[in-house]
């Protein structure tokens, strides 16, 4: 399991990580009309893999996209307080942790 880091001050930001010894970017913006956070994530080359995925708690969120330039497990926004329905602005870094599953830790868990 990796911990994504995330900066709750900022609305928008991006930073570059590795997983599974692959580069990534990870862009984030936070939607002030509807009030979600997205994400996009591109390759060490700032070409775009996938773009626009709204962070939705305890769901897998790359489950839908189907491609071997993106990372091979999954990445899930985690609930630390149990308590949220949804991630608002403050959350996402604080009670809400993106994190990145191996596929085989991610078959662990269903």
């Amino acid at each position: 399991m990796l911990i994504i880091p995330t900066e709750i001050e900022l609305a928008a930001y991006r930073f570059q990580i590795t997983i599974e010894s692959v580069i990534y970017i990870f862009q984030f913006r936070w939607n002030t009309v509807h009030e979600y956070w997205t994400f996009d994530i591109l390759n060490y080359q700032s070409v775009p893999l996938i773009s626009g995925v709204k962070v939705v708690i305890n769901y897998p969120l790359l489950n839908r996209y189907a491609s071997s330039l993106l990372p091979p497990g999954e990445i899930i926004a985690l609930d630390t307080s149990g308590k949220l329905d949804r991630v608002g602005r403050n959350d996402l870094g604080d009670s809400v942790k993106l994190i990145y599953v191996t596929a085989a830790e991610y078959d662990a868990l269903i």
